[in-house]
């Protein structure tokens, strides 16, 4: 049956070695068979949206395809921020939705949408499987972003139901071994390198399997080189002559003739700024092949980035040392202890070396880009193709799954009530991490007040923007068996730490607008005397 030969060709190709069911009545042959399938990984929820970014968090953790498994109707439509994220970030996120029959389409049935290219040009390949013969170009997936399988299936009887069952038991997912070699580095076609003079490089997320590659390149252009903490870059030793701290106010400072972007689009300012510099070259070179600018540029979709050889300078002409931003950045955050940037540079400092970090977007992820403890090597993670808020707490349990170390994840408190379902697969993990659930609680967006835009706002439109709010996340904490503690102020020390935590901390807004404030006047660029 066309359930059965679907698994075993999704399987035989590598593509299914773990799962995340969402089910219904229309998936439930899939659920038999894949219930019995021997080393298929298999995780179950009850919300669509939350398991879609629990398989982007599987998928960063391990770098394989995972499949999210739905049944028909509105239920597919869910998977649709994921399915984005995933685009943009070039990742082999596999979306099989169960559909009723093809006859039923446009019918108003129950449960019976138009499914079928549901999610447009996001996919990298769309197969709307009616009959055996739409299986034949799977092969044609090249992994680069997101495969989206529809499979039209009729509701399986009880005897059925018992073949599958049996079926499943004999379906075995490839080996690892058995999978044909990554492509091997080569040389890009690119530009000539006096297109790019004296260039700037920045560093968005990366795989851990493009780090090497991008040590390599970066240590021979010998240029500077901002490394966002998402690239596992920032600490990495063997960069440390070409390396910047101090973002976007350093970034202004330092001369360049072009930019460079590595990996995935990064946070900083600086980058969407560059919209209003035609005149500086810009080379994007991406998983995903995106340039993430409107204006005219140069962009290579990369996969796996190349061990680049070339046209590439025979010495490296090294990195201004910028001490003075770095004292001065030490000075803010001291003077103001309690503000927010602070409470991220103190909690960066006592999080174990090696430990998983977790940054969601908004200003999580700039802070601690900012304000991070240098030279105290974490592997940091984040979602940055297009997301904003949706799913990073899901992403992160499924990115810390399987992880022997501490796992911590920073968001702020809206990101945390955006995706409060997230912790239902918790009793499903096969060992207990060690979880710290860290939300910084502001009581709303905060990040509207950071917007140069956004600075005249009335209060009204202020409301409106921030979505202020008094809710405390104890009970959420309590309601999955989490841990919760709450702090205030200046952080020194820890509390104790079970093994399953939420740590509410909440900044000094006061001191927060006088810690931005003092920055922007020590970042200033001075003139030259």
């Amino acid at each position: 049956m066309l359930c059965a030969v679907t698994l075993r060709t999704l399987m035989g190709c590598g593509i299914l070695r773990e799962v995340v069911i969402c089910a219904g009545a229309r998936n439930c042959a899939l659920v038999a068979a894949l219930a019995s399938a021997p080393g298929i990984r298999v995780w179950h929820h009850f919300e669509e949206r939350s398991a879609a970014f629990f398989a982007l968090g599987r998928l960063l953790s391990h770098e394989r395809p995972v499949a999210v498994i739905t049944t028909s109707g509105t239920a597919v439509a869910e998977l649709l921020p994921a399915i984005i994220e995933a685009h943009y970030q070039g990742l082999p996120l596999v979306a099989l939705t169960a559909d009723r029959p093809a006859v039923y389409r446009g019918t108003g049935a129950p449960q019976a949408i138009e499914q079928a290219g549901i999610f447009g040009n996001y996919p990298t390949l769309s197969l709307d499987v009616r009959e055996l013969d739409d299986l034949t170009v799977i092969e044609k997936w090249n992994r680069n972003g997101p495969l989206h399988v529809n499979l039209c299936l009729e509701e399986p009887g009880a005897e059925q139901l018992d073949w599958l069952r049996h079926y499943g038991a004999g379906l075995v997912p490839r080996k690892d071994e058995d999978d044909p070699p990554s492509p091997a580095p080569r040389a890009c076609s690119l530009p000539a390198r006096s297109d790019f003079p004296d260039p700037l490089v920045l560093v968005g997320d990366l795989l851990r399997s493009e780090i090497p590659a991008a040590v390599h390149f970066l240590s021979r252009l010998g240029a500077p080189i901002y490394a966002e903490a998402a690239s596992g870059l920032r600490e990495e030793p063997r960069l440390r002559p070409w390396l910047l701290s101090g973002g976007d106010a350093v970034l202004r400072t330092i001369p360049h003739r072009s930019v460079i972007r590595l990996g995935g689009v990064p946070a900083c300012r600086f980058w969407r700024d560059l919209e209003d510099r035609p005149s500086i070259p810009v080379i994007s070179l991406t998983r995903s092949g995106h340039r993430g600018l409107a204006r005219e540029c140069t962009a290579f979709p990369v996969h796996p980035l190349p061990d680049w050889s070339g046209d590439l300078p025979d010495k490296n002409r090294g990195n201004p040392v910028l001490p003075e931003s770095q004292a001065a950045l030490e000075a803010c955050l001291q003077r103001h202890s309690a503000s927010e940037p602070a409470l991220v540079r103190a909690l960066s400092s006592l999080i174990p070396p090696e430990s998983v970090v977790f940054t969601g977007n908004s200003m999580p992820i700039r802070e601690w880009n900012l304000c991070a403890l240098p030279d105290h090597p974490c592997h940091a993670r984040a979602l940055r193709g297009a997301n904003g808020i949706d799913g990073n707490l899901s992403a992160f349990l499924g990115l810390a799954a399987d992880f022997e170390g501490e796992a911590w994840c920073l968001i702020g408190d809206l990101t945390a009530l955006y995706d409060l379902a997230a912790p239902w697969i918790l009793p499903q993990f096969s060992h207990t991490p060690k979880l710290r659930i860290v939300v910084i609680q502001n009581a709303g967006g905060k990040i509207f007040s950071r917007l140069p835009a956004l600075r005249s706002l009335t209060d009204y439109e202020r409301r409106l923007m921030e979505n202020p709010h008094r809710i405390p996340l104890k009970g959420w904490a309590e309601q999955w068996g989490l841990d919760y503690h709450a702090h205030h102020g200046a952080l020194t020390e820890l509390p104790p730490l079970p093994d399953r935590l939420v740590l509410e901390l909440h900044p000094d807004p006061g001191a927060t607008e006088a810690f931005w404030a003092n920055w922007a006047t020590a970042s200033r660029p001075q003139p030259n005397p």
